[in-house]
């Protein structure tokens, strides 16, 4: 086989290899961001319930609802609002995302932890404009 053959298949294959590896990665980014938009969307909606069964289930038994009413009640997220990924990174299960929510309006700061169990992503950290879940002081009545 003639040299330039040679040449145009390895080409090829490193060509293929470039390609598949680039669908693979932006199949996993479009996970990541399905995953978040519908956090966002729960957000939105204030619906408690779907937020609370995105939570890592060792997280969901000590948070309660109330907890992430509270949380909750520091957004105004608009309908129009698009997720942007700056960053991902993954350390075994855990998986990192880094990225801002960009609407007309403003930008703000979003950094998700998630960790990967059986295939599903359960939510361990949501962290909007500085504020996280674990950081919300509830107030309760006093007897």
């Amino acid at each position: 086989m003639k040299l330039g053959y040679k040449i145009v298949i390895i080409a090829l294959i490193v060509a293929v290899g470039f390609f598949y590896f680039q669908g693979v990665k932006s199949k996993r980014e479009e996970r990541y961001i399905t995953k978040v938009n519908s956090i966002i969307t729960n957000i939105r909606h204030r619906d408690y319930f779907a937020f609370h069964k995105e939570l890592l289930p060792e997280l969901a038994q000590k948070v309660s609802i109330e907890r992430i009413q509270e949380y909750m009640k520091h957004f105004a997220i608009e309908r129009d609002v698009q997720f942007h990924i700056n960053d991902i990174s993954k350390k075994s299960d855990i998986i990192t995302l880094n990225g801002e929510l960009e609407s007309k309006k403003s930008s703000i700061p979003l950094e998700m932890i998630f960790q990967e169990k059986n295939n599903t992503l359960y939510l361990i950290s949501p962290n909007i404009a500085n504020q996280t879940i674990e950081g919300v002081d509830l107030e309760f009545p006093q007897p």
